[in-house]
């Protein structure tokens, strides 16, 4: 499942770009996810932010799961995520104010 451009990262663009999509108006969403996945000739490296993997693991319990193998340390956050992850977004929505509202 590994991004030939993200080897070892085990989440699709698709499912990326959703999570990014849960805060973020498309455009901001598409922009962000491109320069991710798009290949750049003068890309160093890439950083995964805890943030965006928490997004993910706000998508789906299975997400969720995937999110901790990948990056064990937030465990526990991905624990209370999961727990309510409406509360989760909302809360985001709501630290970020109008700059994340669709």
């Amino acid at each position: 499942m590994s991004d030939p451009i993200l080897p070892g990262f085990p989440f699709t663009r698709d499912e990326y770009s959703r999570a990014l999509l849960l805060i973020n108006p498309p455009e901001l969403a598409d922009m962000l996810t491109a320069a991710l996945y798009d290949a750049s000739p003068g890309r160093i490296g890439v950083t995964i932010m805890d943030g965006d993997l928490l997004l993910l693991a706000a998508l789906s319990d299975e997400m969720g799961e995937r999110v901790v193998a990948f990056r064990p340390s937030v465990r526990k956050m991905v624990r209370t995520i999961r727990a309510d992850p409406a509360a989760f977004i909302a809360g985001i929505r709501k630290e970020h104010g109008e700059r994340l509202r669709r």
